[in-house]
């Protein structure tokens, strides 16, 4: 090879390593369902009240989202339906961010609002990246 085609083919393979280490990619990560979508009713002292059953006229209803590091600055989407139904009764989407993975996303509801927009009953909490939900909780209002 002459001098321009070792020219060319090493900056092929620096090219090619970079894009390898810092192009953005799709990857599949393994969370724990049971841990990474949860439901509470409170935050005392660094530590969340887990229960999947609220009253009417409680005041406040978490949901908290627990995901890896690697997901920062990926987009995701959280969904509140009646449980087998179709019509979202409230949504938010969420850019992850490093400073979640220390203490988890959380968004605040009123069991209230819920309750005055699908009545009193079971609700799934959908988790979507991209189009499908890819984790479901589920909660009771009663």
């Amino acid at each position: 090879m002459d001098v321009y085609a070792c020219a060319t083919s090493a900056t092929e393979q620096v090219v090619a390593q970079l894009l390898e280490e810092f192009a953005p990619v799709r990857k599949v990560i393994k969370v724990d369902p049971s841990k990474a979508l949860r439901t509470a009713s409170d935050f005392f002292d660094n530590k969340w009240t887990y229960t999947d059953n609220f009253k009417a006229d409680d005041e406040k209803l978490f949901i908290v989202v627990n995901l890896p590091v690697c997901c920062d600055r990926n987009r995701f989407r959280l969904t509140i339906v009646r449980k087998d139904q179709r019509e979202d009764l409230l949504s938010q989407d969420i850019v992850w961010t490093r400073q979640h993975s220390a203490s988890g996303y959380r968004y605040l509801l009123s069991p209230k609002e819920v309750a005055a927009k699908g009545g009193l009953g079971q609700y799934e909490v959908k988790f979507y990246s991209g189009p499908e939900p890819v984790l479901r909780r589920t909660f009771t209002i009663r």
